[in-house]
């Protein structure tokens, strides 16, 4: 089986490719400007590993939340992709790959957890995770009041927030080990759908003019 997942929900940008037996995994670094390089990168390893995008059984993508234009880049690609190969579609959340992320640097955590994302103008995206396999939908909060009341706090690193308790990195290899595991339990889906939470930072300022109009 032959499977390529992207990220391209953050600053550093992640490409996953499974040939049968041959793994490769690359990290991006583009200071978010994906348009520009991400296409680069993608290429050179498609001609590394002499496959076109009609070769693939399986593509996964990063739906987000994170950049609003990251996000619509990777999806785009995948898309395009879609025109020539109707392959099955993976969709991967920025707080699985946190979560993931966390309970493998603490394999013997028990409980429950919150992973944070910074939304901008003191918003914050969250989703909270238990080890019992409980399911929690993401949340958009205006404030950290609500957040800080949870115990285990886990952020990214690219974020630094003074209140995580705990932060993670994203990895190319998480990136990978989440898109093997669903691909094994058949989660595929229709369509990869943007993850937002909330408006862009662009359309939430047009709004506010038009207020005031």
């Amino acid at each position: 089986m032959k499977i390529l997942a992207l990220n391209t929900a953050n600053i550093l940008a992640d490409i996953a490719l499974v040939k049968e037996n041959q793994v490769v995994l690359k990290k991006v670094d583009s200071n978010a400007k994906h348009s520009e390089s991400f296409m680069l990168a993608l290429d050179e390893i498609l001609q590394q590993t002499n496959l076109k995008p009609t070769d693939f059984d399986v593509f996964a993508g990063v739906v987000g939340p994170g950049s609003f234009t990251g996000i619509r880049i990777g999806i785009s690609i995948i898309k395009g992709f879609e025109m020539v190969n109707r392959a099955k579609l993976v969709a991967v959340s920025t707080f699985e790959l946190m979560a993931k992320e966390f309970l493998n640097l603490n394999p013997n955590f028990s409980g429950e957890f919150i992973c944070v994302l910074d939304a901008l103008s003191g918003k914050f995206y969250t989703q909270k995770f238990s080890t019992t396999g409980k399911v929690f939908a993401p949340v958009l909060h205006e404030g950290k009041e609500e957040i800080l009341k949870e115990q285990t706090r886990v952020g990214s690193k690219d974020e630094k927030l003074d209140f995580a308790t705990f932060n993670v990195a994203f990895s190319t290899e998480v990136l990978k080990e989440i898109t093997m595991q669903k691909v094994e339990a058949q989660e595929f889906v229709d369509s990869l759908t943007p993850l937002y939470l909330r408006k862009s930072q662009a359309e939430d300022e047009l709004e506010k003019r038009e207020k005031n109009v």
